[in-house]
């Protein structure tokens, strides 16, 4: 290996990834079923049933978003400190071999 690194990672994007998924996932979590609500002041029975079928369809859905999202976070976060690690141990085997 020379001195140009194989791999560059770029730490500020894989920050920036968390908050932003963080951001979404409490954003999904905020929403709730507030579609059912609303169902009964629209008045048209047609539209009451068809907001209720949404509200129970978003449901579910956001269920599994809020997963999807869980499991996306969870990769960056362990990809990032993963990253960091190689990085602290490579940044300490370097300063040993500069004190010999």
């Amino acid at each position: 290996m020379g001195d140009k690194p194989d791999l560059k990672v770029d730490y500020d994007l894989l920050i920036e990834s968390e908050t932003s998924l963080t951001n979404i996932q409490r954003e999904f979590k905020k929403c709730g079923s507030r579609q059912g609500e609303l169902a009964e002041d629209v008045g048209a029975r047609t539209m009451e049933n068809a907001m209720h079928e949404f509200a129970e369809n978003w449901k579910d859905n956001r269920k599994q978003m809020l997963q999807n999202l869980e499991d996306v976070l969870k990769l960056v976060t362990t990809a990032r400190e993963s990253f960091e690690k190689i990085d602290n141990e490579q940044e300490k085997q370097a300063k040993g071999k500069d004190k010999k």
